[in-house]
C-alpha cells in the first residue's frame, strides 16, 4: 500500500517513511530514500530545511538570568 503524508513534523517523518519528497513552493525539490534526504541532503532547500530541527543540546544552565517585570492594572 502506498500513501502520501505530509507533515512539517521531520520526526514524525522520520519514524514513518521510507522514501520523502522535500517541496518548496509547490514543488518536489528533492525525493529519495529516508536516509538520502536526511544524511546526504543535496538542495540548498532540504539542507536549510533539516538545520531547522532543534537539536535538544541547548543547555540552559549557563545561560544569564533575567527579571520579568509584569505590571497589571
Amino acid at each position: 500500500m502506498t500513501y502520501v503524508f505530509v507533515s512539517h513534523d521531520l520526526a514524525l517523518v522520520r519514524q514513518l517513511a521510507h522514501t520523502v519528497s522535500v517541496m518548496h513552493r509547490g514543488r518536489i525539490v528533492e525525493h529519495g530514500t529516508l536516509t538520502d534526504i536526511f544524511d546526504n541532503p543535496q538542495q540548498p532547500y532540504t539542507r536549510s530545511l533539516l538545520a531547522s530541527i532543534p537539536s535538544g543540546d541547548t543547555d540552559v544552565t549557563h545561560a544569564p538570568r533575567r527579571r520579568l517585570i509584569v505590571v497589571a492594572e
